[in-house]
């Protein structure tokens, strides 16, 4: 079947990427934000820093994520805050450059160094998949150091790596990888992220055999995962909650926050990974004239569109959902509720944390005004849906049993517009829905107090969507924001998918005022529920 299906030898294209590429990139990301400044201030006049807080941001990861991958000479991107690769983040943080790519037609330098740059990191993607199409995220260097995979706390023992200690884990590591949690966007991040090169750039020559050999593999996996019980030899850590193997949706281990599910669906995993199948079945058609593999994607496709339609709709509850808690989220969420307690105490006399600084008392005495100035933000955002409204759900297990929330990690329910998801009209006629309206209300559930992790505090004037995700989040050195964040990510998310200017305006005057004057985007800022 393998030699059926790669029938027809492509040559592999060579990819290498120097120091002076990523210099020349870097030099002309530079000029390329500088050449903003006057259409920002004309656009922001209100904002006098944005320009500042757009070139910082802009830079950030050109100037402090991409390292020559020394094995090959592709390029490593680490992510913002652990010196690793996850596939997903190397996707969003090259997204950022893609416009920028069209002068490489031009034969402009600076354009022409930015693709290769482009290249490196696609190749990257492509080669941790090959060697581990589990994995998430990944090392640099492969060896028995600290730093150097696979990891010995996430893998079983192998040739690779006797002195692993996860022994029920399978099947083996890769030797570069970091972590094993199968978070299903991962590989479909890397799918995207060529379709959108190549559409800038018009260089096809990238769809090369190594590429078609991995979409193949992406294909299996799906195939296999669609039925986990039964088909599939992955195991990475207990899992309290059985899905059911017959609703044609895809099973993963962890969401894109990288916490365990709770239920082995996550309904935007399995939008984003409709998305890639349609991406792989027009790469196949078009590049590899490969009608077998593009039938493939396509049936799967479908598959799971009816599947979404019929299990991954709910009634809205009228409430906040008390959702389940797997053994570790208990233990984290004791003790975070132990951290909140304490940092609150410490930091709400005197200041709002990760805001431009100002005296308490000064807050104190424009409480309310503030309060009028948020109840007219949030009259943008509309009401939580009715009683039984249809909405998407977050997480299901085929048997009845659902999450009701959203998460700022993407992809998310808030995202959906953003995603390129279709659910096609003859599927939701078939179950008596409109796909614009349950966006719609889908998106009012998510920026509504029945979604467990959109926070609102009237005496700060801030609002926005958080996350699940029960670590403490690092605002900056030595500044934690244990729990009831709100994450930059979600007011970035709510502001592309805005209904309204002003609702647009007052998520990017919350994202200026939010840096703590570093004019970089944390993570998260602290948010208090009262002073």
């Amino acid at each position: 079947l393998l030699r059926k299906i790669t029938s027809g030898v492509y040559t592999k294209y060579e990819i290498r990427v120097n120091a002076q590429d990523l210099e020349d990139a870097k030099r002309y990301i530079g000029e390329h934000a500088a050449a903003l400044k006057k259409v920002i201030h004309e656009k922001w006049p209100e904002f006098p820093l944005m320009h500042t807080l757009f070139t910082r941001t802009y830079r950030s990861n050109a100037e402090n994520c991409w390292q020559i991958f020394a094995d090959d000479d592709t390029v490593f991107m680490t992510t913002g805050d652990i010196r690793r690769m996850w596939l997903r983040d190397s996707t969003a943080q090259m997204q950022a450059y893609i416009p920028l790519l069209a002068a490489s037609i031009r034969r402009n330098k600076g354009a022409i160094a930015l693709s290769k740059v482009f290249q490196g990191v696609l190749r990257r993607q492509v080669r941790f998949l090959h060697s581990d199409i589990y994995g998430s995220a990944f090392y640099n260097r492969t060896g028995y150091g600290k730093s150097q995979g696979p990891n010995r706390d996430e893998c079983p023992p192998s040739i690779l790596c006797r002195d692993c200690r996860a022994k029920n884990s399978t099947p083996e590591c890769g030797p570069y990888t970091f972590q094993k949690d199968f978070e299903l966007d991962s590989p479909c991040a890397v799918v995207r992220l060529h379709v959108e090169y190549v559409k800038a750039t018009n260089h096809t020559n990238i769809y090369d055999d190594e590429v078609k050999q991995i979409l193949i593999k992406m294909l299996h996996l799906f195939e296999i995962e669609q039925k986990h019980y039964q088909n599939s030899e992955y195991y990475y850590k207990p899992i309290p909650f059985k899905s059911n193997d017959n609703t044609g949706l895809i099973w993963s281990f962890a969401r894109p926050s990288d916490d365990q599910q709770v239920y082995g669906f996550n309904i935007p995993n399995n939008m984003v990974v409709v998305v890639a199948l349609d991406d792989i079945a027009l790469i196949a058609t078009k590049y590899y004239h490969d009608d077998y593999l593009a039938q493939r994607a396509q049936n799967l496709a479908h598959q799971i569109r009816k599947a979404l339609a019929h299990h991954g709709i709910i009634n809205f509850l009228g409430k906040k959902q008390k959702i389940p808690l797997l053994p570790r989220q208990r233990l984290m969420s004791i003790r975070n509720r132990t951290a909140y307690r304490r940092y609150t105490s410490r930091y709400s006399r005197n200041r709002t944390y990760g805001i431009r600084r100002r005296k308490y008392t000064q807050i104190r005495k424009d409480k309310n005004s503030k309060r009028r100035h948020l109840l007219s933000l949030l009259s943008d955002i509309d009401q939580p849906p009715m009683l039984n409204e249809k909405i998407w759900a977050f997480e299901v297990d085929g048997f009845g049993k659902y999450v009701q929330m959203d998460d700022a990690n993407l992809p998310n329910l808030l995202g959906i517009a953003l995603s390129g998801f279709k659910l096609g009209n003859d599927i939701a006629s078939s179950v008596g829905i409109n796909e614009t309206n349950l966006y719609i209300s889908t998106r009012r559930f998510a920026l509504s107090q029945a979604n467990p992790n959109f926070f609102l505090n009237l005496n700060h004037d801030l609002a926005g969507l958080g996350s699940h995700h029960v670590t403490a989040i690092r605002t900056r050195p030595g500044k934690i924001c244990p729990r009831n964040c709100i994450w930059t990510l979600g007011l970035i998310i709510q502001s592309m998918t805005a209904r309204t200017v002003q609702e647009r305006d007052n998520c990017l005057k919350l994202l200026y005022e939010t840096t703590d004057s570093t004019y970089l985007m944390h993570e998260g800022f602290f948010f208090f529920l009262s002073l």
